[in-house]
């Protein structure tokens, strides 16, 4: 959605881009050379729907010199989950992952690499992984400290008060660096995906790098 500047929202990802039209939208959007000029703005039948989706994964290939799974149109089409996480995620990877490059890493492993340098002043913080090490919410709001420590108070937090320190964090994040919120601070309620967090976490490298 963030991508799509509110042009178009989406509201159930398996439903709004199987016909390919938001696909292509959204590929217009991050491309900064060619775009894909033919296709079908409102399909109709499955056969103008699958015309849509070939075309985003063609230009994705041979424009773009993207890697993509073995990803089948009709697949997307029919709302297929895995085929579209699939599709997604080798989309995420290309643009906002991989081209992170920090002390002779990349792409996730950079990004971890960085968020550690950020925090391995501060006492008993340690980044050994995504899930574990930000889950808590302590370690965004440390992260945000190492950028600035006018714009938070550690010493007022509790490291216990998961929620509250996710939702601090967050709300800071986006008003002070214009990160957008693309995690809500309930997700963490139950475990988060870590896919999920690692493009958000990418959001930060973004603009503090």
């Amino acid at each position: 959605n963030y991508r799509l500047n509110s042009e178009i929202l989406v509201k159930d990802l398996f439903v709004d881009i199987c016909d390919g039209s938001i696909l292509i939208r959204l590929i217009n959007v991050i491309s900064t050379e060619a775009k894909i000029e033919q296709w079908v703005e409102v399909p109709e039948g499955n056969i103008q729907k699958i015309q849509n989706v070939n075309s985003v994964i063609n230009f994705l290939i041979e424009k773009m010199k993207f890697f993509v799974p073995d990803v089948s149109a009709t697949s997307v089409v029919t709302g297929n989950v895995k085929t579209i996480m699939d599709l997604i995620w080798a989309i995420i990877y290309q643009v906002e992952i991989k081209p992170i490059n920090y002390g002779g890493l990349s792409d996730r492993f950079a990004l971890l690499s960085w968020c550690q340098d950020q925090v391995n002043t501060y006492t008993g913080v340690a980044v050994m992984d995504f899930l574990k090490s930000f889950s808590e919410g302590y370690t965004f709001c440390v992260l945000i400290h190492s950028q600035d420590p006018s714009l938070i108070d550690l010493e007022s937090l509790f490291e216990y008060k998961k929620l509250d320190n996710l939702r601090l964090a967050f709300s800071i994040a986006e008003k002070s660096w214009g990160i957008p919120q693309l995690l809500d601070y309930q997700d963490f309620l139950d475990e988060v995906d870590e896919i999920s967090l690692i493009l958000y976490l990418a959001q930060w490298w973004n603009k503090l790098k």
